[in-house]
């Protein structure tokens, strides 16, 4: 796996822990839902979701992994940082389970939520009109998919298959 998460160990010495933890708890806030919601740097996802990001040892790391580390004392390479409440912007220690990939995807499936659904949202008609016209218009991508709430890749979809129907250059 590339970027933020890409499986380099995280073991923190005793002085680190407690930097870390300061460093976090002045980026968080409580919320209502009982999250303590990230308010520190962001990257976005393959599926346009924001997530969690802070330096760690000179690279950029999840923030959730690094509360892990903090909160089990152990490298958790290898293993993924699942939200037991869904909010990938919660740092919250009881929140956080570190599982297997397959644990992960066996919770996802239970709780409905398919990795592909931000491709299968329905576009109306209207709706792809309106997008095809702001990228003709010079509209990126990941403009376009911000802002009709889908990602990047299923703009890029979408685009196909409007292409394909309308054989626009054939």
């Amino acid at each position: 796996m590339n970027g933020p998460d890409s499986g380099n160990p995280i073991v923190l010495s005793d002085g680190e822990r407690m930097l870390y933890a300061s460093r976090i708890a002045r980026k968080t806030e409580a919320s209502e839902n009982g999250c303590l919601h990230w308010g520190g740097a962001v990257v976005r996802s393959i599926g346009g979701e924001s997530r969690p990001v802070m330096r760690c040892k000179g690279k950029n790391v999840r923030a959730h992994r690094v509360v892990a580390a903090i909160v089990y004392g152990s490298d958790v390479s290898g293993r993924v940082v699942m939200h037991t409440c869904d909010n990938t912007m919660c740092v919250r220690p009881s929140h956080l389970v570190i599982a297997s990939q397959s644990d992960n995807m066996a919770d996802k499936a239970t709780k409905g939520r398919s990795g592909r659904r931000r491709f299968t949202r329905t576009m109306t008609q209207d709706s792809l009109h309106s997008m095809m016209s702001d990228i003709s218009a010079g509209m990126t991508q990941g403009r376009a998919a911000t802002k009709y709430g889908i990602s990047q890749p299923a703009v890029c979809r979408w685009v196909g298959i409007y292409l394909s129907r309308t054989k626009v250059g054939a």
